[in-house]
């Protein structure tokens, strides 16, 4: 009864949030009174829970015994079929409403999309009060076959579960309490563990300590543990092992349980898919404080995936994120994140990770090579890349120092001056924080008009770091960088117009300045353009900008780089465990994971995803990506409505697609797909002219697709010759000679004639001054040889004298010794 009240009270709650929040101020307001009413209900339930928590294990116990043994005696075939049958049509459901959802987008279908995506939301609202428990309390174990995790039955293999060494399960389950000493102990292995993890430094020891911790009681380790057996990472895959601590977390009110549990049931891993249950976990978490939840909350108000399309709700969600994630940001913006698609390293293999690294690890040697010779261009280069950790190089302060100082001591060089002044100010593993050095260092280089030094110098009298604080002094220095287009000072000028320090206050600027850094992908740009598109400050109010640039922050954050440890596991062939990374992270709103995710399951398959779900999970993950832009995406929806791969075939819905595709992001495939399509009749009229028409669109759009353009353009020209053949000799018999070619066809005939003869005299003289082009060639030729030929005699004729000469002198000398 209490876990039904608190599922109602939570339900009246959020749909007052939807119709009462208007603005930002109601919706906070309305948020606030979610809380209270939350704060309310678990006060009653925790006073229910109090006078019956000396019975709840032993009925808990008994009732577990009892599901077990009826469990046993109903596990039949028709059982297993009848989950999957369900978690089909829960896969089925969760592709057509977000299907619907990416077709929403273009203003000709609002009314459908209003209808579907209300039709969801009642679903949602109706399933809600089926869960088993409430994520923020009490989780209970299945009750029923249907809500068996589906790891045990056949159509959901799970690894690790018939090879358990001794003592496994007794490390898997943790323990219910803990002592104020043990939660100590197990809060400084965390700490000591997350400093390795936040390092990236992903190695047996740190999982040790996770995993020490976890048997100590914490919560952070426990989630860690949890998504470590997920994802098969440093322990072996087990998603019976994360499923039961992720309950057990969910169970003490944790939100990294709740947001563990959301995503197997979205994602059907371990369990039945169930979208509806997902997002109760995920509301659940994201109210608890989860980042992982309100991201996924905010994507999911934002895309309209199984809830109702709300700008102003993601815009909550994103900009919590976003707010975390500018906490740790700097003025010169975030980490380089590579976003690796598989697609396109399929379609083009010199872009394959493998010759990447190999490619970039030849370019440092090199440039090491030649900075040890003595080239300081190669040191500046070597230096620049350490310091800002791109093209596949990891970064490292140590090394970039050491190149920086390298050049600045043997080239006084104004770049790196800046760039040690820069080292020096934030400070860095083996770099001293100095304020004074980094002043001095910053002033040599902004002495010769370096914009790094300019903006640094600037920041230091802004901020009184290393001398006396003088705004006015700061804006000039920053004035002049940025008029030079380094982002970073535009940034801080921005900040500067925005909050009126040392300069009037003027949002028109501010947000000028900001609009100048984003276009170099300044992330604290990025952040702080969402926060005046957000109040509406210096500009029109635009919530979808607003959620569009807190979304590109959020993507940034730490959690970012399990993009780059996706693709990493891809390359080295442990494809499950790229495909739960790519799955985890396209809940989380990241394009390219939920166009890899779809790509794994389309090219390779999965054996954590059963084989006739395949092409329905691909599909899905296609249609999320096509939601967000990618033509690619939109173009393989097209092919599986075409094919019937994951859905029924539907040439219309192919056609539909291929149009999108080729209107909207000008891909030259679908244009051919659509030629294709109209020169056969399939879904679509058939249409010589329009299939000409999107052929010729097809070679204009792509040099790739001139050649079967060509080709197609030829068989096209041949079926319309025969398709209307017989209607051209109808009409000549019909209307005679006359009437076919018209009264004048006579003189048609003779000047076509003319021409011809014409041509023909052309050809002849062209080919008769050919031929005495040759002949005259051949005499010049003729006449060469002649001459060499002469010329070889004569020196023939010359040597032959000489040697005469000689002989001769030869004679007299021998007679002259015989006298003697």
């Amino acid at each position: 009864m209490a876990l039904f009240l608190l599922l109602f009270g939570v339900c009246v709650a959020l749909c007052d949030v939807e119709t009462t929040a208007k603005n930002d101020d109601s919706k906070q307001n309305a948020y606030r009174h979610v809380e209270e009413s939350l704060e309310d209900i678990e006060k009653e339930i925790g006073q229910l829970e109090g006078e019956s928590e000396g019975d709840e294990e032993e009925i808990i116990d008994q009732e577990e015994e009892e599901e077990e043994e009826d469990e046993e005696e109903d596990a039949t075939s028709e059982n297993f079929e009848d989950n999957n049958e369900e978690e089909k049509g829960d896969l089925d459901e969760a592709s057509t409403s977000e299907d619907v959802s990416s077709q929403s987008t273009s203003s000709s279908e609002k009314e459908g999309n209003d209808e579907t995506t209300s039709t969801t939301s009642d679903t949602f609202r109706s399933e809600s009060f089926q869960a088993t428990a409430s994520p923020a309390t009490n989780v209970e174990k299945p009750q029923s076959e249907s809500e068996v995790p589906a790891a045990t039955s056949s159509s959901m293999p799970v690894e690790g579960d018939n090879n358990k060494e001794e003592g496994e399960e007794e490390d898997l389950v943790p323990r219910r309490h803990w002592t104020d000493e043990e939660l100590e102990e197990g809060q400084k292995l965390c700490a000591e563990a997350l400093e390795l993890f936040d390092a990236k430094v992903q190695s047996r020891k740190t999982f040790d300590l996770f995993k020490r911790a976890a048997k100590l009681g914490n919560a952070t380790a426990r989630g860690k543990m949890a998504f470590a057996h997920l994802f098969g990472d440093h322990v072996k895959r087990n998603f019976t092992a994360a499923l039961q601590i992720f309950e057990e977390l969910a169970r003490e009110g944790e939100p990294v349980g709740q947001m563990g549990l959301g995503f197997m049931h979205a994602a059907g891993i371990g369990v039945n898919s169930s979208q509806s249950k997902s997002l109760v976990y995920y509301t659940f978490s994201a109210l608890g404080g989860d980042t992982f939840s309100q991201m996924i909350m905010g994507y999911r108000y934002w895309s309209g995936i199984t809830l109702v399309q709300g700008c102003e709700s993601s815009l909550l969600y994103f900009r919590k994120v976003a707010q975390s994630v500018a906490k740790k940001l700097k003025v010169h913006g975030g980490p380089v994140i590579r976003r690796h698609r598989l697609s396109d390293e399929s379609d083009s293999p010199l872009a394959k990770l493998t010759e990447e690294k190999q490619f970039d690890e030849d370019l440092l040697q090199y440039h090491a090579f030649l900075a040890g010779k003595g080239d300081t261009q190669a040191a500046l280069i070597l230096g620049q890349l350490y310091y800002e950790g791109s093209h596949g190089v990891e970064q490292n302060f140590e090394l970039s120092y050491h190149y920086f100082k390298l050049v600045a001591k043997e080239a006084q060089n104004a770049l790196a001056y800046a760039f040690l002044g820069k080292l020096h100010s934030e400070g860095a593993p083996n770099v001293e924080q100095n304020d004074e050095k980094a002043f001095q260092y910053f002033r040599r280089a902004a002495t010769e008009g370096n914009v790094v030094g300019l903006c640094g110098l600037g920041q230091m009298y802004l901020q009184g770091r290393g001398v006396q604080q003088d705004v006015r002094l700061a804006v000039e220095y920053l004035a002049k960088s940025a008029e030079q287009g380094w982002p970073e000072a535009q940034v801080q000028l921005g900040i500067l117009f925005y909050s009126g320090q040392g300069v009037s206050k003027d949002y028109r600027r501010a947000l000028k300045h900001f609009n100048l850094a984003s276009q170099s992908g300044n992330l604290v740009a990025f952040y702080n353009l969402a926060q005046m598109h957000a109040e509406g400050a210096g500009t029109v109010r635009a919530c979808s900008i607003a959620v569009e640039l807190y979304k590109n922050v959020a993507e940034r954050g730490p959690w970012s780089r399990m993009l780059m440890e996706a693709h990493d596991h891809y390359k080295m062939g442990n494809t499950d465990t790229a495909l739960l990374m790519y799955l985890l992270l396209g809940e989380l709103g990241y394009e390219v994971a939920q166009s890899n995710a779809a790509y794994i399951l389309d090219k390779d398959g999965s054996e954590v995803v059963a084989k006739e779900e395949v092409y329905s999970r691909a599909l899905l993950h296609w249609n999320r990506a096509a939601s967000q832009g990618y033509s690619i995406a939109r173009l393989k929806i097209g092919d599986y409505h075409y094919y019937g791969h994951g859905t029924k075939q539907d040439y219309e819905a192919a056609a539909l697609h291929y149009r999108l595709a080729s209107d909207q992001l000008h891909n030259a495939q679908a244009m051919f797909n659509l030629a294709y399509m109209h020169e056969h009749g399939l879904g679509l009229k058939q249409d010589f002219h329009l299939a000409k028409r999107y052929y010729d669109m097809a070679a204009s759009s792509s040099w790739e697709a001139v050649t079967p353009t060509s080709l197609a353009l030829a068989g096209l020209n041949v079926k319309y010759f025969f398709y209307h053949w017989t209607d051209y000799l109808q009409f000549a018999k019909t209307a005679g000679i006359d009437g076919f070619l018209g009264q004048d066809w006579d003189l048609y005939a003779m000047a076509i004639l003319g021409t011809l003869l014409g041509l023909v005299l052309l050809i002849r003289q062209a080919q008769q001054q050919q031929q005495e082009e040759r002949e005259r060639q051949r005499r010049i030729q003729r006449a060469e040889e002649e001459r060499r030929q002469r010329e070889e005699e004569r020196r023939q004729q010359e040597r032959e004298e000489e040697e005469q000469q000689q002989d001769s002198l030869d004679a007299g000398g021998q007679g002259n010794d015989e006298v003697q």
